[in-house]
């Protein structure tokens, strides 16, 4: 199984402004491979805050996939989106086995507190990291304290005309266990 995360960060490693609204002004039309990669997953785990940033958006981005919510709280589905996402409480280790015997193979983890818990459960084992040339001084750092030690391969990296930079990394240690054949 993989376990992907692929975000955008200021240049100073925040992922949003202290106040989490979006601050992500691409170029027009630019999506930085990323449509590509949502091409390979079929199962989207995202945390409560993006969630509700997504909700806002005009047309929900990942409708013909299965995505689960990380929640300690309930969370309020339209039903236009029932039969697409759902909330959940269980960890990345049990929420991983559960999508194994789904049949899921890849999955994209995406929002900080997602990104940051399966990288403390040592399972996320790829990361794209596109570098905005921008500093924000505060914010919402991407590696919060706690979420331990990592050693990275790198795989590539992409420059891009308008100043971004992307780097791919697999993450050799993750424990990808829960999915035999992993």
């Amino acid at each position: 199984m993989q376990v992907s995360a692929f975000v955008a960060v200021s240049l100073d490693g925040y992922f949003a402004p202290g106040d989490g609204n979006d601050w992500l002004h691409p170029s027009a039309g630019a999506d930085y491979g990323f449509s590509r990669f949502l091409e390979t997953v079929d199962a989207i785990v995202v945390g409560r805050r993006t969630y509700e940033r997504l909700r806002g958006y005009r047309h929900w981005p990942y409708s013909d996939r299965p995505t689960m919510v990380l929640s300690s709280r309930p969370v309020n589905v339209p039903v236009d989106l029932v039969r697409h996402v759902e909330s959940t409480r269980l960890s990345p280790d049990q929420l991983l086995a559960r999508l194994w015997l789904d049949g899921r193979r890849h999955v994209f983890v995406d929002g900080g507190r997602a990104i940051q818990s399966f990288l403390t459960s040592n399972r996320l084992s790829h990361l794209t990291i596109t570098r905005l040339p921008w500093i924000l001084g505060q914010g919402l750092p991407l590696f919060a304290p706690g979420v331990g030690e990592h050693a990275l391969e790198h795989v590539s990296s992409t420059a891009f005309s308008d100043g971004l930079v992307q780097s791919r990394y697999r993450l050799p240690g993750a424990d990808m266990s829960a999915a035999p054949n992993a």
